[in-house]
């Protein structure tokens, strides 16, 4: 009851802000949101197939089918999507804290998570970010739900279909959802049980998901696993030579990337390096919210406290959460830029992680 409350205080509260602050009208040049997103969205509404070559598209898909139920305004359609993606973002919060620890420190942790400037931030933006941290975050609750006590072989089987959904959604969404697949495999083997009929439920939804994606790459670039991410793993690892940067990424090959790998293979752990101390140092009390600033030497106690109980209880399911924030935060850092937008799924277990070390005193 009292989580339907904030959920319900927070959704007025973002849409209020959405449409008081965040509004970008039609005749807005320059800006990524409008160039890019909303420009996808249109073309959705307009039975055009978009052509992204870095992205999937079902971001695209709803905003364009929002933006053609709202009379054709695809920045609001989009705008909406996100809107109802933070609000889903919240409430697996509670759910996903909730089964980790109690009701009281679970509302604690939602209210938190509710208040930070940065998922109101993307919350209130026609960007991809917000859909895909909704859908991971509910993929990692489904995930321990799965895994939780029960031998995997006593689960219904439902629950490996809507984690194979919740997963398929996501890498519909953001193809770095494939860093959530070690997670996944490394929870079925905790398990410690037959989880051969759960991983082929959950290897076949997810599957079938994303198949729509794999044909919309082979129907618009000749291979259904074409993306062009290693642009921005190439720019990540080696930067970009001149100062126009269209320009160098529309003339970047994957033959210089390639020879660029091979003459300078250090590169990779260099930027993943100089990635994680950036989170560290920088972004973390930034991800924690200007709303909510615990203090750096808090934060770093409760966070060292969290990495001993996660390396010395690896098998425990409850820790899939934590170890979640390491394996999300190194991947990043491996394939592209630690920016706040980019591990936004971290925060609630930030906070989970604080509030559990406040609750021991």
């Amino acid at each position: 009851r009292y989580a339907l409350v904030l959920l319900l205080l927070f959704a007025l509260f973002i849409f209020f802000f959405a449409l008081k602050y965040h509004a970008i009208e039609d005749n807005s040049m320059g800006n990524p949101e409008l160039d890019f997103y909303v420009g996808r969205a249109k073309e959705v509404g307009q039975s055009i197939l978009p052509r992204d070559e870095a992205r999937p598209i079902l971001y695209h898909l709803l905003g364009g089918g929002a933006g053609k139920l709202l009379g054709g305004n695809y920045f609001r359609g989009s705008q909406l999507v996100s809107l109802l993606s933070a609000i889903t973002f919240v409430y697996a919060t509670y759910l996903l804290a909730r089964k980790l620890s109690s009701e009281k420190l679970a509302l604690v942790v939602m209210a938190a998570t509710a208040m930070n400037t940065e998922i109101i931030r993307e919350g209130v933006r026609a960007s991809s970010d917000m859909l895909f941290s909704a859908l991971t975050i509910l993929t990692l609750y489904q995930l321990i739900k799965c895994c939780w006590h029960k031998p995997l072989v006593k689960q219904r089987k439902t629950d490996f279909v809507l984690l194979g959904l919740f997963f398929g959604l996501a890498l519909f969404t953001r193809y770095t959802a494939l860093l959530l697949l070690p997670l996944i495999l490394y929870g079925f083997f905790i398990s410690k049980r037959n989880v051969k009929q759960a991983i082929l439920i959950f290897a076949l939804t997810g599957f079938t998901v994303i198949l729509p994606q794999l044909w919309v790459n082979y129907h618009n670039f000749g291979s259904p696993f074409f993306s062009e991410n290693w642009k921005n793993m190439g720019i990540h690892y080696f930067g970009i030579q001149g100062d126009d940067w269209n320009k160098f990424y529309n003339s970047y090959s994957k033959d210089e990337f390639r020879q660029q790998l091979i003459h300078n293979p250090l590169a990779v752990p260099k930027a993943t390096i100089l990635e994680i101390g950036k989170f560290g140092v920088i972004l973390l009390p930034k991800l924690l919210g200007e709303s909510f600033f615990l203090g750096a030497i808090f934060i770093l106690v409760a966070f060292l406290y969290y990495l001993r109980r996660v390396f010395t209880k690896l098998k425990e399911v409850k820790n899939l959460a934590f170890i979640f924030v390491f394996l999300n935060v190194i991947g990043v850092g491996a394939v592209f830029s630690i920016m706040p937008r980019t591990v936004l799924p971290i925060i609630p277990i930030l906070y989970l992680a604080i509030f559990s070390y406040l609750a021991m005193f």
